[in-house]
């Protein structure tokens, strides 16, 4: 769900330069990219943000708090829809539109006249538009990795992962390449040989220190087991392992809160009785909500999944990290063991690990932990995992990026200047 602070205490100087945002996810969708961007972008003085992003969040999925900067949506997948998204033809039309949203580019940066573009690097229309814009306006950007792009891409294809390397190769050593998590910057380190920043999500640190999460029940309801986020192919399984363990255990009940399909619900197995599907919008009332349970599960699938395959999963540091470790209620982390998002926990010793996937494993360590008379410490580490997301820090290496990414391209500028007049 949404993951951060709508306003940050510390302003940003005058001197920061005009950011355009050029990415494919819209800001008021409640979470994952879109939540990041918000918590990110929210802060900043009028005047100095504008989003260009593709029409995609519509009624009850937007939050509850509206982004406060200008965002112009682009329509383009409105007008493919008698095709169904993911298709190839679809995929072919949208790429035959790219000079259309080139132009419309063009067009924002003419008006805007910004210092610097940012990009969320993960659709790669978005982002070969955004290194075109840059290599044809003189305008630096700044390339946003929150999940690894090209291992999912060279996953869902052949042809795919063969675009995926081709604009990887113009686009890393163009602009300034900055990841969610140290994992992520790893990543790139390694087999790019990118010095990619780090820029972890935002979150508002105030309230956190307000929740006290309560004692275990032991009554007639039984405790309560929470799981917050959209409900995708990467956890879809380990959801319906939770789903049989509830079903089979009366001491348990399970709330989600989700915007999830009726579908996609039916095939988790989550329409039980002991099962209460919720969405909330307002973040703040999300986390209360959450502190309130007994046991946060936090899964990320064992497998491949048809769109998202294990070596990208690996490094991704999900928006609900946040809430969880905000929320202050005991985790349970149900993934193997490299994952970003175990260590993560692991090095702060901030929650609960579960790194076996079989629906018996899942379900001896629950009931293990029903029959403990109290929960060992998992949150000796909390303090330290919620100071990851301070959003003084955060913001301030923000700023700090994307003056160094201008400041890049006015030596690379200087330097095409001496050239010419030698």
């Amino acid at each position: 769900m949404s993951t951060a602070t709508e306003h940050s205490s510390t302003p940003p100087p005058a001197d920061l330069p005009r950011l355009l945002v050029w990415t494919w996810t819209d800001p008021d969708f409640p979470s994952g990219s879109p939540a990041i961007l918000a918590a990110l972008l929210d802060p900043l003085p009028a005047g100095k943000v504008e989003v260009v992003c593709e029409d995609r969040t519509q009624g009850r999925r937007q939050r509850l708090h509206r982004f406060r900067h200008p965002v112009h949506r682009y329509r383009l997948h409105q007008r493919l829809w008698p095709f169904r998204r993911g298709s190839r033809i679809r995929t072919a039309l949208a790429y035959l539109c790219a000079p259309c949203l080139l132009l419309y580019g063009l067009w924002r940066i003419y008006r805007f006249r910004p210092g610097c573009l940012l990009t969320v690097y993960h659709q790669p229309l978005w982002i070969f538009t955004s290194y075109l814009l840059s290599k044809l306006t003189g305008v630096p950007v700044v390339y946003y990795v929150h999940d690894p792009y090209r291992q999912a891409a060279e996953h869902r294809g052949r042809l795919e992962g063969k675009l995926a390397a081709w604009i990887e190769s113009r686009t890393l050593h163009h602009g300034l390449v900055v990841a969610l998590s140290d994992y992520t910057a790893e990543l790139y380190r390694q087999t790019a040989g990118i010095e990619a920043r780090v820029l972890p999500h935002v979150a508002d640190l105030s309230w956190a220190s307000e929740v006290v999460p309560r004692p275990h029940t032991t009554g007639e309801e039984g405790r309560l087991v929470g799981y917050a986020g959209t409900i995708y192919e990467n956890n879809q399984d380990l959801m319906k392992c939770l789903a049989s363990v509830v079903e089979a255990e009366p001491r348990l009940c399970l709330r989600v809160w989700t915007p999830a399909r009726q579908a996609v619900l039916e095939a988790c197995g989550l329409l039980h009785p002991r099962i209460e599907i919720r969405f909330e919008s307002d973040h703040q009332r999300l986390l209360e909500e959450l502190s309130q349970c007994d046991l946060l599960y936090l899964p990320l699938s064992f497998h491949d999944s048809p769109s998202l395959p294990t070596d990208s999963l690996r490094y991704a540091l999900p928006t609900k990290v946040v809430d969880y470790c905000l929320a202050g209620a005991p985790t349970l982390v149900h993934c193997p063991e490299d994952y970003a998002t175990a260590r993560f926990f692991r090095h702060h010793e901030a929650g609960f690990l579960l790194h076996r996937e079989r629906l018996e494993d899942l379900r001896s360590w629950i009931k293990q932990w029903l029959d403990e008379d109290d929960t060992p410490s998992f949150s000796r580490g909390l303090g330290s995992a919620r100071a990851t997301f301070d959003p003084s820090r955060n913001h301030r290496l923000f700023r700090e990026y994307v003056r160094e990414a201008a400041q890049q391209d006015s030596k690379a500028n200087q330097r095409q200047r001496n050239e010419v007049e030698k």
